[in-house]
């Protein structure tokens, strides 16, 4: 449980942490959807990190197609390496699925070798990222074209000084706690590999 707790909790900082506290309450550092925020706030759109107060529907066909076509050719040039995804929140991929079944293309699916279908838009695979359980407040919809290896997590729990793994039983409280200290971060290797739509109050149709 402890283990498992832990890596929830890495997984939404990964994403969604926020050192400002200005995206989530997840603050320990920043995540890749902070990083794409403020990318977005130096370099505009010019980086193709488009941050959008949408209050129109739009259909996740459309949302796809975009990022696609803003991407940067040194992006699209490597979709033939493949290992270009589409990170998405939980409202696009839930779209693109309903768009895929109500359009008889249930079948535009890869599967890989675990045996466990995946989405694909263009043959490259969607990845839903799930924002719902973290106290996400903007920016909770999004869809992020990219190098899978363009988003870098590290985490360091080896030559820390102040590394820590302790669990202990509080008799006053009749509890059991644990705490873990330990190195933990991200970084984006290249800005020109990304394709990202961001939006705030987004209808998918």
């Amino acid at each position: 449980l402890f283990r498992r707790s832990i890596a929830e909790s890495v997984y939404a900082s990964m994403w969604f942490g926020d050192v400002e506290g200005v995206v989530s309450n997840i603050s320990s550092f920043d995540g890749f959807l902070r990083r794409l925020l403020n990318i977005n706030e130096k370099g505009g759109n010019l980086n193709n990190i488009y941050v959008l107060s949408d209050h129109e529907d739009r259909s996740v066909v459309e949302i796809l197609t975009s990022a696609w076509r803003a991407a940067k050719p040194t992006l699209r040039n490597i979709a033939s390496d493949g290992n270009l995804v589409f990170y998405v929140s939980s409202d696009i991929y839930d779209g693109y699925q309903f768009y895929l079944d109500d359009n008889g293309l249930s079948n535009c699916t890869q599967t890989i070798a675990t045996g466990r279908p995946v989405l694909t838009y263009h043959g490259i695979p969607l990845v839903e990222v799930a924002a719902n359980d973290y106290g996400i407040k903007i920016a909770s919809s999004f869809a992020i074209l990219t190098d899978r290896r363009n988003f870098i997590l590290a985490l360091n729990t080896a030559d820390s000084p102040e590394k820590e793994i302790h669990l202990w039983y509080n008799p006053d409280e009749m509890e059991n706690r644990q705490r873990a200290v330990f190195l933990a971060g991200t970084a984006i290797a290249d800005e020109a590999l990304i394709s990202a739509y961001i939006f705030h109050d987004l209808t998918i149709v």
